[in-house]
């Protein structure tokens, strides 16, 4: 899928430890998902499903991560009301 080879994907595979490229957990369901770029097509690599699915949601949008990674931040450093 995404034109790579079987053996293009066990490459990745093992460059990544067996590993999701972002949050590094083992896929609990099977092989990990290659992940790609929408608009180029370009192999990004190998993600889980709730990594990839967050990826999606946030429209592979890296301003809208940042954001949403500072909003997180911001309100961790907030104490309970």
């Amino acid at each position: 899928m995404y034109g790579i080879t079987q053996e293009e994907y066990e490459s990745m595979l093992i460059s990544q430890k067996n590993l999701c490229a972002i949050c590094r957990g083992k896929c609990k369901r099977g092989n990990l998902g290659v992940d790609h770029c929408h608009d180029t097509g370009l192999v990004r690599g190998l993600l889980c499903e709730n990594c990839n699915r967050a990826l999606g949601l946030m429209k592979d949008n890296p301003d809208l991560l940042r954001i949403a990674a500072e909003y997180l931040e911001l309100s961790m450093s907030r104490k309970a009301v």
